[in-house]
């Protein structure tokens, strides 16, 4: 299986890739016309299938330069699926087993040292030197929305005094009413904490979200962005993008220690050029995200929350001996009872929803 369908090499033959790349090339052409800044992406990757190919399609087509997905996944052969061979192909994406190879820390720090420095001829110190080099460890429900740039690399070039530039979690996730859920007939009841996304609903529900019921014509834009268009809280902490010359340790997703040599210094800076504290969070929370948001999709519903708490996490705890998540987390994070108020939030497809729709209307068989 790949993707959630069953795998057959043999119907996808006929594939066409340049039905996928081509607007996604056409979109990078664009970006690197525009800046020479260069951006790398570390991904460990394991199970979140619906989120893989419009996470690598999404963040190519806003200029980072490639993909380093590092597959912890023993379960399906994913990387089989043709749109992910054909961004393979095009040296886009790269694939690096770590299949329980280390902890979550050692990947980063082999991408950080073989996959971004190395092939480029680089080393730590000689990596200051280069201005334009850039490289971010995001998961495959994190999208970045920029709301004034068409590019990440360019919007990069904005920040020449930055070591880092550190971006909020945008936090996703359903809403659950614990009284309305258990009845799916309930008049009053949240569709979403019902049925978990928004495929699923009945046509009467979709008026209580103002949202459109998608038809053969204009078809569901993203799947996995498109089930959760509930912001549930502001989050403070963060995914950085860090200068590569600039780190001296990497020790977890959220930030890199900063090298006292780094000529940028050692305190990251936050879209609006706030110079913040190195850490996992900042005080700075901006409820508007007026220059970029990091889109967190949390989860699509309780039961895909529920799949992940058994997979375990991503770091040191394997499935076997538990996770210290809980689905009390899910009840405390998307519960309106814990004074968490949910805002309706679809910059993500009134940003890029277009180019979604059409990529999806012209290659269906890409996803």
């Amino acid at each position: 299986k790949v993707i959630g369908t069953a795998i057959n090499v043999g119907a996808y033959n006929d594939f066409n890739c340049s039905r996928l790349l081509y607007p996604v090339l056409q979109n990078r052409t664009r970006c690197f016309d525009q800046s020479k800044t260069e951006v790398d992406l570390c991904v460990v990757f394991a199970t979140d299938y619906h989120y893989i190919i419009p996470f690598l399609v999404h963040y190519l087509a806003l200029g980072v330069h490639r993909v380093h997905l590092y597959n912890n996944d023993q379960t399906l052969a994913w990387y089989l699926h043709p749109s992910i061979v054909c961004l393979i192909q095009a040296g886009l994406v790269e694939i690096q087993p770590w299949r329980g190879a280390g902890e979550y820390n050692d990947m980063m720090a082999d991408c950080w040292k073989r996959k971004v420095l190395e092939p480029r001829g680089l080393n730590v110190e000689s990596a200051r030197n280069r201005n334009n080099l850039w490289m971010g460890i995001f998961d495959v429900d994190e999208m970045m929305v920029l709301h004034k740039h068409q590019c990440l690399n360019s919007m990069l070039d904005d920040y020449p005094n930055a070591p880092a530039v550190a971006f909020d979690w945008a936090f996703f996730l359903p809403p659950y009413d614990d009284t309305s859920a258990r009845t799916a007939r309930a008049k009053d009841a949240d569709p979403l904490s019902i049925f978990g996304n928004i495929k699923s609903m009945p046509d009467d529900h979709f008026e209580l979200i103002d949202y459109p019921r998608p038809t053969a014509e204009s078809p569901m834009v993203i799947f996995p962005h498109d089930m959760t268009i509930v912001r549930r809280f502001e989050c403070g902490l963060i995914k950085s993008i860090t200068r590569p010359g600039c780190i001296s340790k990497i020790y977890n997703p959220h930030f890199a220690e900063l090298s006292p040599s780094c000529p940028q210094g050692t305190s990251p800076h936050d879209p609006e050029h706030h110079v913040i504290k190195s850490g996992y969070s900042t005080p700075w929370v901006d409820n508007h995200y007026p220059i970029a948001q990091l889109n967190h999709y949390w989860t699509t519903s309780l039961r895909d929350f529920l799949r992940k708490i058994h997979r375990g996490i991503g770091s040191d705890v394997p499935p076997e001996k538990g996770s210290f998540r809980s689905s009390d987390m899910f009840v405390e994070r998307a519960s309106t009872r814990h004074g968490n108020e949910p805002t309706r939030d679809t910059s993500f497809l009134e940003r890029y929803g277009s180019f979604y729709k059409s990529l999806k209307m012209d290659c269906p068989d890409c996803f």
